[in-house]
This record gives structure tokens, sequence and C-alpha cells, in this order.
């Protein structure tokens, strides 16, 4: 008589679902009516679009949710979250970021792709990245560098919004790949930054 494998499966699944992998497996990605398929995914990403002046608090947000950025003005972001990544996709924008803001990119974050936290695309202009006055701000990419940039059209500026009592924001290089805290992914060229303080 043959014995049944059923507890060895029922293990596999176990320790699979607590990794985070069965919403892959199962090709769900937990995004709203709003979505848009994301390029070279077979997933589906939830896009926000956030509107100048705003204040967001980023863990209100479920999995696989992009924050896109895609008029110039002043956007604010606070709260934590390993679910969320943000697209400035224009220049004009100056992205404040508040006090205990924490991006910590996952596999949930963009299934099936890299996520930094912040990717700046590179259609011309400037965008700005400062820390709010005294915040402590965390960045993490997965598999992906903190803040991306890829190309040299659009000026990156770091800065802090306050220099009597600067910020600091807590840029980490990339998990599972070796790209740099700020910059272009594996073999893209970079350029165009300045940082103010």
């Amino acid at each position: 008589m043959k014995r049944k494998k059923t507890g060895y499966f029922i293990l596999v699944l176990s320790i699979m679902f607590c990794a985070g992998a069965i919403p892959i497996l199962a090709g769900s990605a937990y995004a709203d009516e709003n979505t848009s398929p994301q390029v070279g995914s077979t997933f589906s990403v939830s896009t926000v679009t956030l509107s100048s002046g705003s204040h967001y608090d980023i863990s209100q947000y479920g999995i696989n949710t992009q924050l896109l950025i895609d008029k110039p003005g002043d956007y604010y972001l606070n709260g934590e979250s390993s679910h969320v990544f943000v697209t400035v996709d224009c220049g004009g924008v100056d992205l404040h970021l508040e006090n205990g803001l924490k991006i910590d990119a996952s596999a949930v974050t963009n299934v099936g792709r890299s996520a930094p936290a912040i990717d700046v695309r590179d259609n011309g202009g400037e965008v700005k990245i400062s820390s709010c006055a005294g915040a402590n701000c965390t960045l993490w990419g997965y598999m992906s560098g903190s803040i991306r940039k890829n190309g040299t059209n659009t000026k990156l500026v770091l800065a802090t919004d306050d220099t009597s009592r600067s910020g600091s924001v807590n840029v980490m290089g990339a998990k599972w790949n070796n790209d740099a805290a700020i910059g272009s992914q594996e073999n893209k060229s970079t350029g165009n930054m300045v940082f103010e303080s």
C-alpha cells in the first residue's frame, strides 16, 4: 500500500503562504477595478493618481499599488508600507517626505517585477525630493535601488525643506541585486543629480 504525501503538501503550501508566494501562484494581485496591466507583467497594478497640494498616508493602499504623480506641483507622503511604489512621470515636481515615512518595497509591491520606492522617469524637467523639517524617513527598493533614475533628461534634486532643522532620508541599496541606492537599473546610465543638503 502506498502512503499518501498529504502532510508534506500541506507543509509546503503553508510555507509558501507565509512567504507570500500564494498570491503570485494564484495570479491574484488584490487590485481594485481601477487597474491597468503593468508593462511586461501578467499581473495588474492598481494606479492611484495623486493630486498636487495633498498629503497622502501610504499605509491606506493595498498591495501592488502605484502612486502616480503625472502633473507638476507639491506632493506630501507619510506613513509606512511595503505594498506601494511611487512613480514621478513629469518634471516640476516637489515631493516632500514627512516624518516617519517608510517605503519598504517587497515582493508584493509590484508583483512580477522589481520595485523602487520612488521611480523618477526620464521625461525632462526637474524633480525635487525633500525631507520635511526634522523628518526621519526610510526608502528601500525591492530588486531595485530605492530611488530609480534612468537617463539624464530629468534633473533630480535631493534636499531638505528647512536647513535649520534638516531631516534625514535613509536610502538603502537594492534587496536581491546590485543596484545602487540612488541611480539607474543594472546596465543603464544615469546622471544629472544634485545633492543640496
